[in-house]
């Protein structure tokens, strides 16, 4: 990094209100304690109005802002996917703040930018499917982000997955997560007295209470995902896909841990997987271009599937479940 990007680097730092020591920053910025040195004295004698606090390292006056800062077409650009992908990845809640964010920035880019970004948009194109469609959307990470800053109570009802029942909760928020191509709120939830892990899209309502709640120090976000891994509980499937096959798999799969063997006319592949019930109904939309080496329970779920399958449409529909005739003759021939 040139000498003149590290110092304006300190700056941006420092006007976060975060105070720095020497050694912080020479690791930060991968140089020696000397080279801080030298680089914070030529900021001080260009007028940087930097201070040493004892016991806690540099810091810079309140007062002092740069001024509004160049960005290069490269950096507009970067900015400007960096929002179309959050923009994808969020809720109603906070799409129209992303989106007038971006407009500030925009405005106050160089014409000559503005005319390039402008130019690059129209080459630009995200497409960025969204697993939850317009009847789970939702509008719930602002005042979840909100209540945490604020250390508010929550209030909301919640659709359970392994039973689709709907429970009142009183929860204390703590951290948001995202994974699984999904939003999470993990807090602490007065009902279960303990920290739980609700997905946004399954939150039916959700109530901003005026109780304040005292911080949770004791509760850590990497002890619950340590005890808590998604993961966790897996099982261990081989299966037997076709060459063709074996592309869709790998597309679905691509965040969780597999392996493949490529046996010639097909590929072996060992997947991690949490449900062996869906994985059942996932595999049959392969038909038989799709065989379970293991384990043994789930060849049973996949052929008993099979056979019921096979029993469904072993018989012709009845008559009357035609509409008309000529839904008939189409089945005749």
């Amino acid at each position: 990094m040139k000498k003149s990007d590290r110092q304006l680097a300190y700056i941006l730092l420092l006007q976060t209100g975060r105070c720095l020591t020497a050694e912080k920053l020479a690791e930060q910025f991968e140089v020696c304690k000397r080279t801080v040195y030298r680089d914070i004295q030529a900021l001080s004698e260009a007028g940087v109005p930097i201070v040493s606090l004892p016991g806690k390292g540099y810091g810079i006056m309140d007062s002092y802002y740069l001024p509004p800062i160049r960005l290069t077409v490269n950096e507009a650009t970067g900015l400007y996917i960096g929002s179309q992908m959050a923009l994808r990845q969020t809720d109603a809640s906070l799409r129209p703040d992303l989106h007038s964010a971006m407009l500030k920035i925009e405005a106050v880019l160089p014409t000559e930018t503005q005319a390039q970004l402008g130019r690059l948009k129209e080459s630009i194109h995200l497409e960025m499917g969204r697993r939850v469609g317009p009847d789970g959307e939702t509008k719930f990470l602002a005042p979840i982000s909100q209540a945490i800053l604020e250390h508010q109570l929550l209030k909301l009802r919640y659709r359970a997955f392994y039973n689709d029942q709907v429970t009142k909760r009183e929860v204390e928020p703590l951290w948001l997560l995202y994974y699984g191509s999904h939003w999470h709120l993990i807090g602490y939830c007065r009902l279960r007295k303990d920290l739980r892990d609700f997905r946004t899209d399954r939150i039916q309502d959700l109530e901003t209470l005026e109780l304040k709640v005292p911080p949770r120090p004791e509760l850590s976000l990497a002890e619950f995902l340590g005890k808590h891994d998604r993961y966790r509980d897996v099982s261990e499937v081989t299966v037997k896909f076709s060459k063709r096959a074996a592309r869709y798999a790998k597309e679905w799969f691509h965040w969780l841990s597999f392996t493949e063997e490529d046996l010639g006319e097909y590929v072996l592949m060992t997947l991690l997987v949490e449900n062996a019930e869906w994985m059942s109904w996932w595999l049959l939309s392969f038909g038989a271009e799709a065989e379970v080496i293991s384990p043994e329970c789930l060849r049973q779920q996949v052929r008993e599937s099979a056979r019921r399958i096979v029993e469904l449409y072993d018989f012709p529909v009845p008559w009357p479940r035609y509409e008309n005739q000529s839904m008939v003759a189409m089945a005749q021939r």
